[in-house]
């Protein structure tokens, strides 16, 4: 009996490390947002570590004086989420990530800096020579704390976008630039006998935002760069993919790859989540049935390359704003929703015609098409935004298998 227990072990030991060493050099990266404890109540003991090579936590607070700070303390550093781990004087979901990279030692965690709400402040500290330092020492002091790997800068956007109430400068792409080097250098600091800090930026795939940097000295300073390629297309009068590979994504990747990063270095990202609109049948001519491509290719085709008319109003997601994630997208399938493919986008939709709805989203079938053309392109690996969206792991599934 003792041997046969000894074997049983033997061999699901064999299996997580096998699964923890497949394809070593292709990143599978994924966000962990702190507020995914409250929404859904998915838990750091929710993740599937032995798929992934690397955790990023979002956010950590970025302030105006270069400080870098908790964003959610109760969720980072407070609430216990399991029993206190030993050694450690925090709790939270930091405590548990800690705590996961003990059970898997493959696993990097690194911590975002930013965000959408959270890029008020990068251009004006980026501008000044001791903000940026103060910046850089606060981060490092922060991952030091709180035992992580590495930062992800995620500055939402350099010299226009975002927020309106962001501060912006036509310099900030070269002080993006300078503050990279702070990052680097500060990061490069670590004690002896610890592994080396990695550095890595989100990346806007809007090709306006592209042209502003200098992609190849970004990677210069940093280990990999988080390409957003979703949220093509948000809302508006048009009905069409958030992520569509072709045009959308292969453009994006074309002009990263164009100014000279390393293919290896980039990441393509892959969103847990679906945008949505409701059909205008007034301006579309008719009922949502007419629309959903049951009937010749030709109609297929002329369904999605210019966009169906959209109504003004948006459906209410289950994820905030028009956003479905897989559980509400799945809510739809059960009440009579169907999906459809357009094969030179990938990505899918899922219609129901009653309801005139149309989700933009992608599922596995998608994220392995998009896996492969990666693979082809060589580029490092791919990302997820979010967990907790794919929290029955149907995107990370795909991207890690080989």
């Amino acid at each position: 009996m003792i041997r046969l227990l000894l074997l049983v072990f033997t061999l699901l030991l064999c299996q997580q490390v096998l699964a923890e060493t497949l394809e070593p050099d292709f990143k599978r990266v994924a966000y962990f947002a702190s507020w995914s404890v409250y929404q859904g109540d998915f838990q750091i003991q929710n993740v599937p570590a032995q798929k992934l090579s690397h955790i990023i936590y979002a956010f950590a607070k970025v302030e105006k004086d270069g400080n870098v700070s908790l964003f959610d303390p109760n969720a980072d550093v407070i609430k216990p989420y399991g029993p206190d781990v030993p050694g450690l004087n925090y709790r939270g979901n930091l405590a548990r990530l800690f705590e996961l990279r003990m059970r898997h030692p493959h696993l990097s965690i690194m911590v975002s800096l930013g965000g959408w709400t959270g890029s008020a402040w990068f251009s004006s500290l980026a501008a000044d020579k001791e903000l940026r330092r103060e910046f850089a020492q606060s981060a490092r002091r922060f991952v030091d704390t709180y035992n992580l790997d590495g930062i992800d800068l995620d500055w939402e956007y350099p010299v226009s976008g975002g927020m309106t109430s962001n501060t912006r400068s036509p310099d900030d792409a070269a002080n993006l630039l300078l503050t990279l080097a702070e990052l680097r250098l500060a990061l490069d600091q670590a004690p002896q006998g610890t592994k080396k800090r990695q550095l890595s930026i989100a990346l806007s795939p809007n090709l306006m935002h592209i042209s502003y940097l200098d992609l190849k000295k970004i990677g210069q300073y940093c280990d990999f760069v988080n390409l957003m390629a979703y949220n093509y297309l948000v809302g508006g009068p048009r009905i069409n993919h958030q992520a569509a590979l072709f045009p959308d994504i292969n453009n994006s990747v074309r002009a990263i790859l164009g100014q000279g990063l390393p293919a290896k270095q980039l990441i393509l990202g892959l969103p847990a989540f679906g945008r949505s609109w409701f059909l205008d049948q007034e301006q579309s001519g008719g009922d949502a049935a007419e629309y959903t491509g049951h009937k010749t290719p030709e109609q297929k085709k002329a369904l999605f390359l210019p966009g169906k008319a959209a109504s003004e109003q948006l459906p209410k997601g289950n994820r905030g704003g028009n956003a479905f994630d897989v559980r509400g997208m799945a809510d739809l399938l059960q009440k009579g929703a169907v999906i459809e493919r357009h094969d030179l986008k990938t990505s899918a939709f899922l219609v129901h015609q009653e309801l005139a709805i149309y989700i933009s989203f992608d599922d596995f079938q998608s994220a392995r098409s998009k896996k492969k053309w990666a693979q082809a392109l060589g580029l490092g690996g791919m990302m997820i935004w979010e967990l907790s969206a794919d929290r029955d792991s149907i995107l990370l599934d795909a991207i890690d298998r080989p």
